[in-house]
């Protein structure tokens, strides 16, 4: 869901761990435990939650954090060259939808 959702806005609004300013970011967002993880952060504390060998991603945290988000920001701007673009977003199945904040 954009940042810029009025759920978005009323769900991230005084997280700890989100910047003051979060309708500006244009980055994944992942909240866990009431507390809003962004770029980096909020990758690893995704992969925490994935089976191995994604998991053991998560040994990037050890990284500086200005270094994990500028690899994330690299990352993000060349992921469409890389794995091209969909032209409509997957709609979930009954499966997965309870995952989604809707």
């Amino acid at each position: 869901m954009a940042l810029q959702n009025p759920k978005s806005k009323n769900l991230l609004t005084g997280l700890p761990g989100l910047k003051e300013h979060y309708q500006e970011l244009s980055s994944v967002v992942f909240i866990d435990t009431g507390m809003a993880f962004v770029k980096s952060d909020a990758v690893l504390k995704i992969l925490a939650y994935l089976p191995y060998p994604w998991r053991a991603m998560k040994l990037f945290k050890f990284l500086p954090k200005y270094l994990r988000d500028k690899i994330y920001d690299f990352i993000a701007s060349h992921r469409y060259g890389w794995f091209g673009k969909k032209q409509q977003c997957m709609v979930p199945s009954q499966e997965v939808l309870h995952r989604f904040i809707v």
